[in-house]
């Protein structure tokens, strides 16, 4: 795992729904209600922060966090 990932956002709901569609809104929402930062499958993170910075921060921890373990599969 990674550890700086699973320290700081331990779980990270992913949800579906065709991009622009209100299905994912809705999915999106639902997930931001109780998370930081949610992954929309086909689409990409979404992220809520008291700033536009913290939501940054969240963004690209997952990004780094989803390159850590892809690296990691690469190996096992």
């Amino acid at each position: 795992e990674d550890s700086e990932g699973v320290m700081f956002c331990p779980l990270i709901p992913v949800v579906t729904g065709a991009p622009g569609t209100q299905e994912v809104a809705d999915n999106v929402a639902r997930a931001l209600s109780t998370s930081k930062l949610v992954i929309a499958r086909g689409h990409g993170t979404f992220a809520a922060g008291a700033t536009l910075d913290d939501a940054y921060v969240l963004t690209s921890l997952a990004e780094h966090s989803c390159r850590i373990l892809a690296l990691k599969r690469q190996f096992l």
